[in-house]
């Protein structure tokens, strides 16, 4: 995605020497699937530096050369001490002990601001997803084309696929796997959404587009729930993890709450509070 090409063997050798320069970024990257939440903060990067991040781990850079983790659940991932500059990310469960950040100018959410403290790290004042950034960057649809959007987290494309025909004509799924600005064209193409994906519901709220969280239908999520609650603390909404809704079926929009994710805080003062602390 965005031209980004893995790293060569030669060029991991020469980071772990401390011979490259600091355009390094650590971000989910399975080779099985490409999944629109985890390259968000690739995706900042680019817009800001106009510089294709490179992807390492903490403990893959020598020297003293340093890796930016950014956007998703990814700091339980965090292995070496004093390498990493955080901004916006956040943990997967609210147990998991990880290495002492360089610096960490943001966080998801309260959570993970919990975690920091009790390992006796640095704390920064700034919360909030980095999704709820993107605004910033690309307007997205000029117009709205359906009454609701479906996002559909990746583990439930196959569900998806084989009911999407049964829904109303008006009403769309949303596939994270597409490309990545066609996927915030169309959300919000949507008046409204539901999302089993997180960054479905941020990318949703960061638009202004009120949006109903559910669960996802094929398998649980990896984690204990933590990321949901970081995230929805950290913007003042209602929910907590435990709040998910069911898919009902047959189906039908009046059966979700649009209210219980809705945020309370300005997420346009947050999204000015991020870039202000971005790094990069």
């Amino acid at each position: 995605m965005f031209g980004i090409e893995r790293p060569s063997e030669r060029d991991l050798k020469l980071l772990s020497n401390g011979k490259l320069d600091d355009h390094n970024m650590y971000w989910a990257w399975p080779k099985i699937r490409t999944n629109f939440g985890d390259w968000i903060g690739p995706y900042i990067y680019l817009k800001r530096t106009g510089v294709k991040p490179r992807l390492a781990h903490a403990h893959q850079a020598g020297g003293d050369r340093l890796v930016h983790y950014t956007c998703g659940s990814i700091l339980q991932l965090l292995s070496r001490d004093d390498v990493a500059i955080v901004w916006g990310s956040g943990v997967i469960t609210s147990q998991k002990r990880f290495a002492r950040p360089r610096r960490t100018l943001a966080v998801r959410g309260p959570v993970t601001q919990e975690r920091l403290k009790r390992h006796g790290y640095d704390v920064p004042d700034v919360v909030g997803d980095p999704g709820l950034c993107l605004p910033a960057f690309y307007s997205g649809a000029d117009k709205k084309s359906s009454e609701l959007g479906i996002i559909a987290h990746v583990v439930d494309t196959g569900f998806w696929r084989q009911f999407e025909k049964f829904l109303p004509e008006d009403v769309r799924v949303i596939y994270l796997n597409n490309g990545f600005e066609s996927v915030i064209d169309q959300i919000t193409a949507c008046k409204r959404t539901i999302s089993s994906s997180l960054h479905g519901v941020i990318v949703s709220q960061a638009y202004g587009i009120p949006t109903a969280w559910i669960e996802p239908c094929a398998k649980e999520l990896s984690g204990d729930g933590a990321k949901f609650d970081d995230y929805f603390m950290s913007v003042g909404a209602k929910a907590r993890s435990g709040d998910a809704q069911k898919l009902r079926l047959p189906f039908s929009i009046d059966d979700y709450d649009f209210e219980l994710a809705t945020p309370g805080e300005d997420l346009r003062e947050m999204s000015d509070r991020l870039l202000a602390a971005c790094p990069f």
